[in-house]
């Protein structure tokens, strides 16, 4: 028998009411208040929008996005902020992109991984992938491996524990092999032939989101409506080996109608899927910019998330917390009929009505990326230009 859960906006009576999490290794869920000391350290912040960030272990913040400067100075497409949030200049030493930087990752090495539309660095060739060492030093040793590298732009990226690299994007070549829109790198940079040998002729159209499982499977999303001359309507997923779990594939059915922007695990350690994008229905049912998964691929007919009406339009990013609360930001300012704008967070299904009343009138513009600190403090990143009414030019915020 399915559930049904609904939206409720409810108010708070204490703040421990609202399901805060206050750990002894200090962590308390983000309110939504915009932490003005972090915003003092950022100063004029970046020049264009953050398009995403990850976290080195010493709590550094690699950005990356189609700025050209932060905080005045020279910083294209690439930078490194102190927890504080005051800027790095020690990172990326005579590294120069050339063209914007679209995903980053970094891996328990706190090595850090760059996919994008660059293809050089000052006088050195950087085929629109490439991996730094943690203080943004160009590994040598892995460019050599890729060698010729991709001959158009990448947009995906994830690393399994291993720190095997899945990369997805727009590419029909690597090292003038024909590998379309997605392949696996084995640590040092060379190719998995025998996980290359199981995908055929590719997809026929980008791939825009990878995401790594818990149990290993590796789940791809895009505007791709082929995989191996054979229809997988913008979602699929990958056994370890490199095959299409079939079964996913069985009960997804029809798949999405529109571009899945965003993929993540709807709860630690979970393979159920949250899903955003540009899409209006999944395997024919209405389902507006955001849905649910479950992990062995059907469409969740008990989640709240599936139920409720949702977003009025795309959804660019979602972030699962420690205290499994999911945030979800892009370009939407209502949801369900709540007037929010292009940022909402959900606790148990329900709209945490402390972080809405705390995000006041929200973004004036899309925001693109979200990082949870250790602090579960939130680092928000886009094109954004004002935050709750009052004039942000930094495109980065963090809220507290």
């Amino acid at each position: 028998m399915n559930r049904h859960y609904f939206f409720v906006l409810a108010s708070c009576l204490s703040l421990s009411s609202c399901g805060d999490i206050d750990s002894s290794d200090g962590y308390v869920e983000a309110a939504g208040l915009l932490e003005s000391s972090f915003m003092a350290n950022l100063g004029s912040g970046f020049n264009g929008p953050v398009d995403g960030m990850a976290l080195q272990s010493d709590s550094k913040i690699i950005v990356i996005g189609r700025f050209t400067q932060l905080n005045g100075e020279s910083s294209p497409y690439l930078a490194r902020l102190n927890e504080n949030g005051s800027p790095d200049p020690s990172f990326a030493l005579g590294l120069s992109l050339d063209a914007p930087v679209f995903e980053v990752k970094v891996d328990g090495e706190d090595r850090v991984y760059i996919a994008g539309a660059f293809q050089n660095s000052v006088s050195q060739a950087l085929p629109y992938f490439v991996r730094l060492s943690k203080d943004g030093l160009i590994d040598q040793d892995f460019l050599v491996n890729l060698g010729a590298g991709f001959d158009a732009q990448t947009t995906a990226l994830s690393l399994d524990d291993e720190n095997s690299i899945f990369i997805g994007g727009d590419f029909l070549n690597f090292k003038n092999q024909s590998r379309s829109k997605f392949i696996k790198l084995l640590t040092d940079g060379t190719e998995d032939l025998d996980f290359s040998s199981t995908l055929g002729s590719g997809f026929n159209l980008s791939v825009s989101e990878v995401l790594t499982r818990p149990d290993n499977t590796i789940c791809v999303g895009g505007a791709f409506t082929l995989f191996n001359s054979i229809s997988h309507n913008r979602l699929l997923c990958f056994l370890e080996s490199g095959e299409v779990d079939t079964q996913f594939k069985s009960l997804l059915g029809g798949g999405f109608n529109g571009t899945i922007r965003t993929l993540a695990s709807r709860a630690m350690g979970d393979t159920g899927l949250l899903i955003g994008g540009n899409f209006e229905a999944v395997n024919s049912l209405t389902r507006k910019f955001v849905a649910e998964i479950e992990g062995a691929g059907a469409f969740d007919h008990s989640s709240a998330l599936n139920i409720s009406v949702g977003p009025d339009a795309d959804v660019y990013s979602i972030l699962v917390n420690r205290a499994d609360s999911q945030v979800f930001s892009g370009d939407f300012c209502q949801w369900s009929s709540v007037s929010i704008c292009r940022m909402l967070r959900l606790k148990n299904g329900a709209i945490d009505q402390t972080f809405l009343t705390n995000l006041g009138s929200g973004f004036d513009q899309n925001v693109r990326s979200l990082l949870e600190l250790p602090s579960g403090k939130m680092l928000v990143g886009g094109e954004f230009l004002s935050f709750n009414g009052a004039a942000i030019s930094t495109h980065m915020i963090q809220l507290k």
